[in-house]
């Protein structure tokens, strides 16, 4: 990434949205003497304390709604990844010539370090993580942040020496950027998400993809081979691609995931690239096959194979050692609130998977199972189609126990296949799933939806469900 000159001083941003990122925002502009407007529509205790912070650093802070006047008055306006980029002062601001960027797209303007950046519907933190820690194993410098809950532009501000900034990107921070170049990229995969903010499958693809736009061709695109839409849009790269999740007829061009683990043939032009800059060869010549048992996996499931897959393919193009990946992908078991166990009551399993936001994780979490699942769904329904649930619903489920707002659109989807049951909280919820659970089931928080109707996050909803799991289990 090459760094553009962005002169702050003096000039008039208007921020928008005071969560993780907008506050960072704000606290890198106004130490660089900005002039900060920042606005937001919550009243949150928390927001309205984040706002007391910034008034305190000098900025001018807005709260329970916006001013149009602040936005036709602004140099630039920067938005959160929640705030909808195609909102009517933003299109007029465009229309100015005034620049509406996100947090990752400023933070990259001051960046000259290479950027190692992963998108994708489901598995983006899982990846971001790994490779991360790779890196680091194989003793490289490493900031890992952005959608993950540690804002880029923070790192920005304090200027830390690093090797390597590794980036997860969501579709709403790609919306916001204009000349964000990472030099490896990695698109997971393309499912129905996010569609009650996209106008098509289409629309949410060409986001993901934006991830490629600005690469050239000394740079490198890891593609997921097994996904159809990532498949429809690959000619649009003009990167150099590498391919994971092929067939058996592929096999010669990329890396193969199977029941057994993973057979990759590293490309000569990778060996080649990688010994030009750190001066060692990945691997002996005379055997370019890299192989991977699945029992050196520590990760469950095999969408997780996958998403190792993907990691040793970037980390190998970041110049990663051998002996890194296969120390970190035997080690690494996962984060908090996917597919977590939290306890075992009278021989009933609870899992935590609140990070499945989405029907294709959600899917993908129950392959994973016997018919023997109590699933817990529900939540605020982001326009899923949740009639695609039926199949993993009838081969792995029980019963399911649906909460929040989208109760009864998943009801509707699946009432015919299993039994389905209304829970008013979370709480309520796990006592029912336990009731109904045998010896030897699992009671899964899977939800398929977003959290925002009853809970601040997908973390906090993991929590209440983990906290309610450990009352059940106090009270036996």
């Amino acid at each position: 990434m090459v760094p553009m000159d962005i002169d702050v001083e003096n000039r008039r941003f208007a921020v928008v949205g005071l969560g993780l990122s907008g506050a960072a925002v704000c606290r890198f502009l106004l130490r660089r003497n900005a002039r900060v407007f920042a606005t937001d529509l919550s009243m949150d205790p928390a927001v309205k304390k984040t706002a007391e912070e910034l008034r305190g650093l000098g900025a001018d802070v807005l709260l329970g709604h916006h001013s149009d006047e602040v936005f036709r008055s602004a140099d630039a306006i920067v938005i959160s990844p929640g705030v909808p980029h195609t909102l009517g002062p933003f299109e007029e601001a465009r229309r100015r010539g005034v620049p509406v960027l996100g947090e990752i797209e400023l933070a990259a303007r001051f960046v000259s370090r290479p950027i190692l950046a992963i998108t994708g519907t489901n598995g983006k933190t899982t990846v971001t993580t790994l490779i991360g820690d790779i890196l680091r194993r194989s003793g490289q410098r490493v900031f890992v942040g952005g959608n993950i809950g540690n804002p880029l532009i923070e790192w920005v501000d304090r200027n830390e020496p690093v090797d390597w900034i590794v980036l997860e990107v969501s579709s709403f921070q790609l919306d916001t950027s204009e000349t964000f170049r990472p030099d490896i990229g990695v698109l997971l995969n393309i499912t129905e998400d996010h569609l009650d903010r996209y106008a098509s499958m289409e629309a949410y693809a060409a986001s993901k993809f934006r991830l490629f736009r600005r690469q050239r061709a000394e740079d490198w695109a890891v593609l997921n081979a097994g996904d159809a839409f990532v498949r429809q849009f690959a000619d649009t790269v003009g990167s150099r691609r590498l391919w994971y999740n092929v067939s058996q007829a592929e096999a010669e061009e990329g890396a193969r995931v199977t029941d057994s683990g993973i057979l990759w043939r590293i490309p000569d032009e990778m060996l080649e690239a990688v010994e030009k800059r750190s001066g060692f060869r990945l691997r002996d010549p005379i055997d370019p096959w890299f192989r991977v048992d699945r029992k050196d996996i520590g990760l469950p499931g095999r969408h997780n194979v996958e998403n190792v897959a993907a990691s040793i393919l970037a980390c190998m193009a970041a110049g990663a050692s051998e002996e890194a990946v296969r120390d970190a992908i035997r080690t690494f078991t996962g984060l908090s609130h996917r597919m977590t166990q939290v306890d075992v009551i009278d021989g009933v399993t609870f899992v935590d998977d609140s990070k499945a936001t989405n029907v294709d994780a959600v899917v993908r979490a129950l392959e994973g199972y016997d018919r023997n699942v109590v699933i817990l769904l529900g939540g605020r329904d982001k326009m899923s189609p949740f009639e695609r649930l039926r199949d993993a619903v009838s081969e792995h489920v029980r019963h399911a126990v649906v909460i929040g707002e989208a109760a009864g659109a998943i009801e509707e989807a699946i009432r015919d296949l299993v039994p389905v049951h209304r829970a008013s909280s979370m709480e309520e919820a796990v006592t029912i799933g336990f009731r109904l659970a045998r010896p030897g089931d699992v009671v899964l928080l899977s939800p398929a939806c977003a959290s925002f109707d009853m809970f601040t996050s997908y973390a906090h909803r993991g929590q209440v469900f983990c906290e309610a799991v450990r009352r059940l289990g106090h009270d036996r």
